[in-house]
C-alpha cells in the first residue's frame, strides 16, 4: 500500500465500522520549514485487538497529511490491517 493514502484508508475502514480512531496534529518550527507531528489512537476496535485501545501511534512529516499518513500506517500495521513494506 502506498503510504500517501494510508490515512484515507484508515478513515474508510472506520466508516465501514471496523474501528473508531481519533487524531491530533501539531506543527513545530518556523512557518517556512514546519515539521508536523500527528498522533492516532483507537477508541473502539475489534475485541481481538483491545490491547491497542488508547495506545498512541505517532508520525512526523513536512506536511500534516504526510504526518497523518505515517501515524495511520504505524497504527494499521500494529493491528495487522496492512503489512509493512
Amino acid at each position: 500500500m502506498a503510504l500517501a493514502k494510508t490515512y484515507m484508508y484508515a478513515h474508510n475502514l472506520m466508516q465501514a465500522g471496523h474501528f473508531e480512531f481519533q487524531t491530533a496534529d501539531v506543527a513545530d518550527g518556523p512557518r517556512n520549514a514546519e515539521i508536523w507531528t500527528s498522533s492516532v489512537w483507537f477508541n473502539k476496535i475489534n475485541p481481538a485487538y483491545r490491547q491497542y485501545v488508547g495506545q498512541i501511534f505517532v508520525g512526523t512529516g513536512r506536511t500534516k497529511a504526510e504526518a497523518r499518513d505515517m501515524a495511520a500506517y504505524t497504527a494499521l500495521c500494529a493491528i495487522g490491517a496492512i503489512t509493512r513494506s
